[in-house]
């Protein structure tokens, strides 16, 4: 026993992890879903309103993931919505506050609606109007992914002084955290790759275009 009272071995850390979880709960984490929201508006309106209409080009697209890969696009968001489901939960359990957490959840909800419009729905879109739905879903993966890995790399460092004697230790938020950054990456990816993709094939169109509107000699 330590002359403060603690046991043995016990390291402190030199950051006030309750300090961390505050910031990173009420701020971090909820700051892409307040970026999300108003975006999310031009995404659905761009989406529902698109769908009997043609873009500029002339051109009305259906996603290019196949029909398997739309579902598990969308099966891996609702399991994204049940960890977070799950750390919320454990927080609570744990007599920790959860922040604007829950808030979080709403940015998670759009977006499975806007994965099942854009992907496994297979509607006919105008591609101007679904790459930039798919531009705001990609950005708001991209702006998720950066600050929960910034909250797991706090984590990461303070659960090296964590003795682990709680309900909701800090190697467990590691690891709940690891799977929301790992989904979140996969995402990211999926739609990144779907907008550059997109983006070129408006090239290709306009540039056939172009070509065959030019006089024969």
């Amino acid at each position: 026993m330590r002359a403060d009272g603690k046991p043995n071995g016990i390291v402190e850390s030199p950051y006030d992890s309750n300090l961390a979880s505050c910031f990173d709960d009420v701020i971090l984490i909820p700051l892409a879903t307040w970026v999300f929201l108003p975006l999310s508006v031009i995404a659905f309106a761009s989406v529902l309103a698109s769908s009997s209409t043609r873009s500029t080009s002339g051109v009305s697209t259906r996603s290019k993931l196949p029909r398997w890969a739309a579902i598990l696009y969308a099966v891996l968001v609702v399991a994204l919505l049940a960890m977070e489901i799950l750390e919320i939960t454990r927080l609570s359990l744990s007599n920790n506050g959860v922040g604007l957490l829950p808030f979080s959840l709403v940015g998670v909800l759009i977006a499975f609606v806007l994965v099942v419009l854009l992907h496994v729905r297979k509607a006919d879109i105008a591609a101007n109007k679904r790459r930039t739905a798919s531009t705001i879903l990609a950005l708001y993966w991209i702006l998720s992914l950066a600050f929960n890995a910034v909250k797991l790399a706090e984590y990461s460092h303070i659960s090296r002084f964590d003795p682990g004697n709680t309900k909701y230790p800090t190697s467990d938020h590691v690891v709940d955290g690891s799977v929301i950054v790992a989904l979140l990456g996969i995402f990211m990816i999926i739609e990144a790759l779907l907008v550059v993709l997109g983006g070129r094939q408006d090239h290709d169109v306009v540039t056939n275009d172009v070509d065959s509107e030019k006089p024969l000699h």
